[in-house]
C-alpha cells in the first residue's frame, strides 16, 4: 500500500473545558450497515454489518498490553482487574463508552485504552477508492499539558492517524469527518476499519460521584469507487486547451479555474501515484504559464460630446489583443451580445479587440455621449479583467450668443447665449477682452460698463463669444456697431459787434464744438440769421448736425451797438433821443419814468451774459416839466451814465381815418328832381393831440364837379348832408362849407357819423342832365380847422 495518500495532513485543534471526555467517529448514511454491495449509480459499496469485528485493547502502567475481540452483538468487554468497555450498535453507528482511568490511575492501574472496528471488502485493481467515517469524540481531561486523543482510519493494517488536542480542562465533545483515498494495485479483499486511542490523562476521580470517561461513536462509514473523479480532473485539466498540443488556452481557461483544479490536484494526491501526479501538474504549469503571459492594458481616446467630432459617437482604443470589452454608462450604448465563456461571467461584451489589440465601437446611428457621462470600459480574456472609466468631455462649443442693440448711451451690454454661460465682450478687430460677465440659469447676460468706458464710442463694432464651463469657445455673436444717438455739444461765443455790420463766421461764433464720434463729421449751418439793424441784443441760431443726423440747437447771443450805446467791462447802455406829444407824458412819478424808459427805447446788457439788466437802470429826469418843450434826462448803470433829451410837443388835430368810398347805388332815372341817401355809413374819426385844447369844426368841399367815366362834367348831380333837422349843408366846388362842429373838448378821439337815419350824405339828380347806364364820380375834401 505505498500508493496510500492523505487528503486531511493538518491536526484539527479544539479547545474546551470539561468534566468528562467523550469520542465520537460517525459514519454516514452511505455507509449504513447491510449487505456489501456496490451501488453502480453512485460508486459506492455498502459495508455488512455482520461482518464488523470490534477489539478492545487493555494496558498497564509497564506498558503491557492484553486484548479481546467481539462481534457487535457483544455489549461489554471486561478483564479482571480493568474497567469494562461498552459498546453499543443501535441504529447506524457504534459507541463505545471506556469509563476507567490511565495508567497510574486508581483501579489497578490498568486501563481500556484501544478500540477498534473491522471488516474485509473486494476492491477492484488500479482503481481510486475514498473511504470515510465520522468521529465525534467526547471527554474529560485532567491535566492541559497531555491532553491528545486519536482516531485511524484502517486500510490493509494501515492506521491513517487523525488527532484532537484539547489544551484545557473543559469539555470536549467535538465531531471530525475522516476521509483518505487510496488507489488499489490488484484487485483483492482489503482489510478496512477504524479505531481510537484514548486521551493520556483522562482518569478516574476518587470522587465516585464525578463520572470521569471516554466516549467513541463511529458513524457515515463507507467506501466510494472515486476512479470516475480522477478521470474528470484528467478531463477537466486537458479541457483547458484548445488542442492536444496545449499551445493556447480556451476563452473558458481562467486564473479561477486553474486554480481550482490546482486544488483538486492537491486534494487528490494523497491517492495520485507520483507519474499522474506530475502530468498533471505539469498541464497545469503550462496553463498557468499562458495565462500569466496575459498582461491586460486598456487605453482610450478620449470622449466627447461634439457631434462634429468622432469620438462623440465612437469608442476607439488598445488592449491586451483578442480582449473582450463592454461599454456602461450612457443610455446610448447597446446591449452586449457577446459572451466571454468564462464561468460566472455574467456580462454581455459589445466588441472584442483584433489580434494586436485594437478595438472600436459605435454606437447605434444618431446616438451620441453626453458631457458629463462616466462611460466604465471593461477588457477581458481568461478571467483577467482591466476597467477602466472616462468621462465625457464638453468638447461642444455653445451655439453663438446673440448681442443686443448697443447704443452710445448703453449702460450695459445684454443678449442671450447658453446658460451659466461666460461672456467676453470684444471690440472688433481687437483681441484684448473689453469687458466679461456671466450668463444666468436662463442664459441672459446684462454686462455692465464701468462708468469710465461711457458713453461708448459711435461707430464701433462690438461681439461677444459664449465660454462654457469646460472652455469650449463659441463662435462670435452678431456684430453690433455701437449707434450714435448723442447729438454734438459747442459753446456759444457771445459777440460785440456793430450796427449794420455784417454776421461773422460760424466758426467765430462757436467754440469747445464736440462730439463723441468725432467733430470731423459735425456740419454747421446757421438757421436764424442775427437783426443787426438794431441796438441791444439779437440771436443766432446754428445747428449742429453728426453723421449720424444727431442735432443740436445752439442761440448765439449778439449785443448790437451803435453810436447811442454806452458800455465798460460790465454794461452796455442804449438810450434814444426822442420827441412825444406833451398830452400822452404821464402824470404821475412812476408813469413818467416807464413812459420814458419806452420812449427812449433804454435797455442795458450784462456783457459777460448778455443778459437784459434794464430793471438795473437809474433815471435823473428832475428837469422835464410836463409841458410843451425840451428836456434833459440822465440813464445810469453800474459806472456808465448817458444823456438824452426829450422833446414833448403841443399836438394837433388830425383825421385818424376815414371811410374811402361814398356809394349811392343804381338808381333809375326819373322825369323828376331824385334825392338818394348812401347806401352804407360813412365814418371819420377825428383825433386831438393837443397839449391845449379848443373847440373846432369839420368842412367839406368837392373838388371838382361829379365826372362820368370820361371825365366830362356833369352839372345834373347835386350833394348835399342833412342834419338830424333835415337842414341841408352842400358839399360843391366852390367853398368849403361845416358839416361838423367839436362844440368843446370832446376827448382825444372823435368819430363824425354819417348814415341813412341821422347825419347822412344826400345826392340830388336833375332830370335831362344825366345820362343812364352812366357811372358819375367825385372827390370830397374833408377838412379840419381850429376855432369856432
Amino acid at each position: 500500500m505505498d500508493n496510500i495518500r492523505y487528503l486531511n495532513r493538518k491536526p484539527f485543534i479544539l479547545v474546551s473545558v470539561i468534566t468528562g471526555l467523550i469520542f465520537f467517529i460517525t459514519v454516514g448514511a452511505a455507509g449504513r450497515m447491510v449487505d456489501a454491495a456496490e451501488n453502480k449509480a453512485d460508486k459506492t459499496i455498502t459495508l455488512d454489518k455482520d461482518k464488523w469485528k470490534i477489539q478492545v485493547v487493555t494496558e498497564t502502567d509497564s506498558g503491557t498490553k492484553r486484548s479481546k475481540e467481539h462481534d457487535l452483538t457483544t455489549t461489554e468487554s471486561y478483564y479482571e482487574g480493568f474497567n469494562k468497555a461498552f459498546i453499543n450498535s443501535d441504529g447506524d453507528s457504534i459507541s463505545v463508552s471506556l469509563p476507567g482511568s490511565s495508567n497510574g490511575s486508581p483501579g489497578g492501574g490498568r486501563s481500556i485504552v484501544d478500540a477498534e472496528i473491522k471488516q474485509s471488502i473486494f476492491l477492484e485493481a488500479n482503481r481510486y477508492y475514498q473511504i470515510k467515517g465520522k468521529t465525534r469524540m467526547r471527554y474529560s481531561p485532567t491535566y492541559t499539558d497531555r491532553n491528545i486523543s486519536m482516531t485511524n482510519i484502517i486500510v490493509d493494517n494501515n492506521y491513517h492517524y487523525f488527532i484532537f488536542y484539547h489544551l484545557s480542562h473543559s469539555y470536549l465533545d467535538k465531531t471530525m469527518n475522516n476521509v483518505v483515498t487510496m488507489k488499489s494495485n490488484e484487485s483483492k479483499n482489503y482489510l478496512i476499519g477504524f479505531s481510537f486511542r484514548k486521551p493520556l490523562n483522562a482518569v478516574v476521580s476518587t470522587n465516585t460521584s464525578v463520572p470521569y470517561y471516554t466516549n467513541w461513536i463511529l458513524s457515515d462509514f463507507g467506501v466510494t469507487d472515486v476512479t470516475d473523479d480522477f478521470l474528470k480532473l484528467t478531463a477537466s485539466i486537458d479541457g483547458l486547451f484548445t488542442s492536444r498540443d496545449q499551445n493556447a488556452l480556451k476563452l473558458s481557461t481562467s486564473q479561477q479555474k486553474v486554480d481550482n483544479l490546482k486544488q483538486d490536484v492537491e486534494n487528490f494526491s494523497n491517492v495520485l501515484t507520483e507519474t499522474d501526479k506530475k502530468k498533471l501538474e505539469e498541464k497545469l504549469t503550462k496553463a498557468q504559464t499562458i495565462l500569466d503571459k496575459i498582461q491586460m492594458t486598456l487605453k482610450i481616446q478620449a470622449l466627447v460630446d461634439n457631434h462634429l467630432q468622432e469620438a462623440s459617437y465612437k469608442i476607439t482604443g488598445t488592449t491586451y489583443p483578442n480582449s473582450f470589452l463592454s461599454f456602461s454608462g450612457s443610455p446610448a450604448l447597446a446591449e452586449g451580445e457577446l459572451n466571454s465563456e468564462v464561468e460566472g461571467d455574467l456580462t454581455r461584451y459589445q466588441t472584442r479587440a483584433d489580434s494586436v489589440g485594437k478595438f472600436a465601437y459605435e454606437l447605434p446611428k444618431g446616438k451620441y455621449f453626453e458631457a458629463g457621462e462616466e462611460i466604465l470600459i471593461k477588457s477581458m480574456l481568461q478571467g483577467k479583467t482591466l476597467t477602466i472609466t472616462s468621462k465625457v468631455k464638453d468638447t461642444t462649443p455653445p451655439d453663438p450668443p446673440q448681442l443686443n442693440e448697443v447704443i452710445d448711451k448703453s449702460i450695459t451690454f445684454s443678449g442671450h447665449s447658453e446658460a451659466n454661460a461666460t461672456i467676453n465682450v470684444y471690440e472688433k478687430g481687437n483681441q484684448s477682452i473689453f469687458l466679461t460677465g456671466q450668463a444666468d440659469a436662463e442664459g441672459q447676460f446684462d454686462i455692465s460698463i464701468p462708468k469710465a468706458q461711457q458713453p461708448l464710442v459711435p461707430y464701433k463694432n462690438y461681439e461677444v463669444i459664449a465660454l462654457d464651463s469646460s472652455g469650449n469657445k463659441s463662435v462670435a455673436s452678431n456684430l453690433q456697431q455701437v449707434k450714435d444717438t448723442t447729438p454734438p455739444t459747442a459753446e456759444a461765443v457771445i459777440q460785440q459787434v456793430k450796427i449794420n455790420a455784417s454776421v461773422p463766421s460760424i466758426s467765430m461764433l462757436l467754440k469747445n464744438i464736440y462730439d463723441n464720434a468725432g467733430i470731423e463729421d459735425i456740419t454747421m449751418e446757421m438757421i436764424k440769421q442775427p437783426d443787426l439793424t438794431k441796438v441791444g441784443r439779437t440771436t443766432a441760431t446754428i445747428e449742429l448736425l453728426d453723421k449720424a443726423k444727431n442735432k443740436t440747437i445752439i442761440d448765439v447771443q449778439f449785443l448790437v451797438e451803435s453810436s447811442d450805446t454806452m458800455k465798460d467791462d460790465t454794461y452796455m447802455l442804449y438810450g434814444e433821443t426822442f420827441s412825444t406829444l406833451a398830452v400822452d407824458y404821464p402824470e404821475t412819478e412812476a408813469e413818467q419814468i416807464q413812459f420814458i424808459l419806452e420812449q427812449s427805447k433804454a435797455n442795458a446788457w450784462e456783457i459777460a451774459t448778455s443778459k437784459e439788466k434794464k430793471e438795473l437802470i437809474l433815471i435823473d429826469k428832475t428837469l422835464v416839466k410836463r409841458a410843451v418843450g425840451t428836456y434833459e434826462v440822465s440813464f445810469s448803470i453800474g459806472k456808465i451814465t448817458k444823456k438824452i433829451n426829450i422833446t414833448l410837443l403841443p399836438g394837433m388835430l388830425t383825421i385818424k381815418n376815414f371811410s374811402s368810398n361814398v356809394s349811392f347805388g343804381e338808381p333809375a332815372i326819373q322825369s323828376r328832381k331824385q334825392k338818394i341817401v348812401q347806401e352804407k355809413a360813412v365814418e371819420l374819426k377825428i383825433e386831438d393831440t393837443r397839449f391845449n385844447k379848443n373847440q373846432w369844426r369839420l368842412t367839406a368841399q368837392l373838388e371838382s364837379h361829379f365826372q362820368n367815366t370820361h371825365g366830362e362834367d356833369e352839372s345834373g348831380l347835386n350833394l348835399y348832408v342833412r342834419e338830424e333837422k333835415n337842414k341841408e349843408i352842400p358839399i360843391n366846388k366852390q367853398g368849403t362849407n361845416e358839416v361838423f362842429s367839436s362844440g368843446g373838448d370832446t376827448g382825444r378821439e372823435v368819430t363824425v357819423s354819417f348814415t341813412n337815419t341821422s347825419r347822412s350824405l344826400i345826392l340830388e339828380t336833375v332830370p335831362g342832365k344825366i345820362r343812364s347806364n352812366t357811372v358819375y364820380a367825385a372827390k370830397i375834401n374833408w377838412l379840419l380847422e381850429n376855432g369856432p
